[in-house]
């Protein structure tokens, strides 16, 4: 909404642990109403740096596909922080 291109790939479905199911489902079909582009299914092999910016990279199996971009963010995973509270994990 403020300008910028966002595009998710991501490997597995997208889903919003823990929260209910349905509310995931309806967070996925709202995405590309918002102009935010989803590749699901495609795990990232490299970012490459290009003239225009960056470029990740995933293989399909019509071939190799990317997105171009000023910026990557990469996540890989959650896990919570509770060094120095009183609950273990």
């Amino acid at each position: 909404m403020l300008g910028t291109k966002v595009t998710i790939v991501k490997g597995r479905p997208l889903r919003l642990e823990p929260v209910d199911e349905e509310i995931g489902r309806r967070f996925a079909q709202i995405l590309p109403k918002r102009g935010i582009g989803v590749k699901i299914g495609a795990a990232v092999k490299a970012i490459r740096k290009e003239k225009a910016g960056l470029k990740a990279v995933w293989d399909t199996p019509q071939g190799e596909q990317g997105v171009e971009g000023q910026m990557v963010l990469m996540a890989t995973g959650r896990k919570p922080y509770t060094e120095g509270l009183a609950y273990q994990t």
